[in-house]
């Protein structure tokens, strides 16, 4: 019985004493209000502690003794708050933070088969060689792209350039600007780029997407650097008859892409693939066309894709790549 009404006291008590330590005035705090609070704090800890309302480890603690630990008047209030401190029955806290513990765990969980599944799809497309169609004509799903390989020469010297060379795919921005046409590419936030593509005529369907890269080196398990590409949002633009829009998510389009670039094994230039997806829904009219009509409308977009892309990196590497080493030379 004495032990419920303490801690109704407890409870009560504690209340008041933090609301009246919040209202005293900064520097109305004298060393003997101080002493006087301090003492009624670890009065109230210990009888706590007897009665079971609190561990007794919590009564005893540095932090509830007063001390060094408590050097603003804030922090007395804060601490006697009873939602924190005064659980009747402990197994409240060790709930909650089980629960913490348990969301913490899965949103690492979520991550981590995120991460896998993109890992997974990125080793998908780069493993294909050439132009890619799959046609489901129940649902009408259409699946189209390409992957491509890019071999670029740096250097017309026989010297090997492979440290070189490997330091710029260390420089990032510098690197990532030569992926595509310097005036349709533009950097929107750290490692994170947007690539505009021309115009693209899909029998009635028009295009003009945009396809947001997350650019970044890693090391390969040699330690050697790997420039990576890695889509992260597009818009396709669509247009279906002249003047006539339609929403991405009506023909459930998807575009894809993915890649991987790196010093060449003669030292002399980069080498490596870029692989790119559109996947959608065709439009009933769409339908009942042949595969092999709908097969070359995908492959002169392919072709339009890889021959743009191919020579952009070209003439960006290149250029870029000469920018760099005067930038490295000054700097010696």
């Amino acid at each position: 019985k004495m032990c419920e009404i303490q801690r109704h006291l407890i409870h009560h008590t504690s209340e008041s004493l933090g609301l009246f330590i919040f209202l005293l005035r900064p520097g109305s705090i004298t060393p003997k209000t101080r002493t006087t609070t301090t003492t009624m704090r670890f009065g109230l800890f210990i009888s706590a502690a007897l009665c079971g309302a609190i561990p007794a480890t919590e009564a005893f603690s540095p932090s509830h003794q007063g001390g060094a630990a408590n050097k603003q008047s804030l922090t007395y209030a804060s601490s006697l708050s009873p939602s924190s401190h005064y659980d009747v029955d402990p197994s409240t806290r060790t709930t909650t933070s089980l629960n913490a513990a348990s969301s913490a765990t899965a949103a690492t969980s979520a991550s981590t088969a995120a991460k896998s599944a993109v890992d997974t799809r990125r080793r998908e497309l780069l493993s294909r060689k050439g132009p890619y169609f799959a046609l489901d004509r129940s649902s009408g799903k259409i699946e189209f792209g390409a992957t491509a390989r890019l071999v670029t020469e740096l250097d017309q010297t026989n010297e090997d350039r492979s440290e070189l060379i490997a330091n710029w795919l260390k420089d990032e921005e510098s690197f990532a600007m030569s992926i595509w046409q310097e005036d349709l590419i533009e950097k929107r936030e750290d490692n994170v780029y947007r690539l505009q593509l021309m115009t693209l005529q899909f029998v009635t369907i028009e295009l003009s997407p945009w396809v947001d890269l997350r650019m970044k080196t890693v090391q390969d398990s040699k330690g050697n650097p790997v420039f990576t590409l890695q889509s992260v949002q597009f818009d396709p633009n669509v247009q279906l008859l002249p003047g006539m829009r339609v929403s991405a998510e009506s023909l459930g389009i998807v575009i894809e892409v993915a890649g991987q670039l790196r010093a060449s094994p003669d030292g002399k230039g980069v080498t490596g693939s870029i692989a790119f997806q559109t996947t959608g829904n065709l439009p009933g009219p769409l339908r009942i066309l042949p595969q092999g009509a709908l097969k070359g409308a995908s492959d002169s977009i392919n072709e339009t894709i890889v021959d743009f892309a191919s020579k952009s990196f070209q003439t960006g590497a290149i250029s870029n790549y000469q920018k760099y080493l005067k930038k490295q030379e000054s700097v010696v």
